[in-house]
């Protein structure tokens, strides 16, 4: 947790944001509090465990840097009051959808109706049946097929699971996993990453027992597949 706004780039104290993203080990990240920020030099996040940084992933970091440079605003008010206006306008249209995605809701690839929020906007549902994971070759069904493919998906639950990964999940921009109404749980073997893409929502889904991995080679986004490296 997130208990001091101070910032040291020279040497990150405890209780520090930068202390924490500089940490190798998985984290979810918490605030205490409101807090004002400060930073003395700009904010790297431990890097995701790419064995070769190949031109998919060079042109994936790319592609982040600008969207990142594209989406900063000097003004935190602003900020804060852009996201409220629009967080209330999700929130409202998600009890829309889920009506819709409760009644249709039958297997992977179901196209159902289009989604009216921020990350699946356009896209369709994908309806994770399967908790089998298989890091080199995911399977249709599976939570890892979907997550690596492009464009725009709402991916929810049929039912609840416990899912062990082999590998680390890499996710891809433009993803909601949404596992509310199901008791869906990823433990005992590899984690998410989040590395270098925009649009992302995860909503209760239960992380926990997270245990290091060797690596390998991984399928991590459409027909791309890469050398990882053992996971923390």
């Amino acid at each position: 947790m997130v208990t001091k706004p101070i910032d040291n780039a020279a040497d990150p104290k405890p209780g520090t944001l930068r202390h924490a993203v500089t940490q190798t080990r998985p984290l979810w990240i918490t605030f205490k509090g409101s807090m004002t920020i400060k930073l003395e030099q700009e904010l790297i996040v431990t890097k995701a465990h790419i064995a070769k940084n190949d031109e998919y992933w060079k042109a994936r970091e790319l592609e982040a840097i600008e969207n990142l440079d594209k989406a900063y605003h000097p003004n935190l008010e602003e900020v804060v009051r852009h996201y409220n206006d629009h967080f209330s306008r999700t929130m409202l249209e998600f009890y829309i959808c889920k009506r819709v995605l409760e009644e249709s809701k039958k297997g992977p690839f179901e196209v159902t109706n289009n989604i009216d929020s921020c990350c699946g906007k356009g896209g369709v549902f994908y309806v994770v049946i399967d908790p089998i994971d298989n890091a080199a070759d995911p399977k249709p069904g599976t939570l890892h097929h979907p997550i690596i493919q492009t464009g725009l998906l709402w991916i929810p639950f049929k039912g609840s699971m416990t899912i062990k990964l082999e590998q680390e999940l890499i996710v891809t921009s433009d993803k909601t996993i949404d596992a509310r109404g199901a008791n869906v749980e990823i433990c005992n073997g590899a984690g998410i990453t989040v590395q270098f893409l925009m649009n992302i929502i995860i909503h209760g889904l239960q992380i926990h027992h997270i245990i290091p991995t060797k690596g390998g080679k991984i399928k991590d986004g459409g027909n791309h597949r890469v050398l990882w490296g053992a996971s923390d």
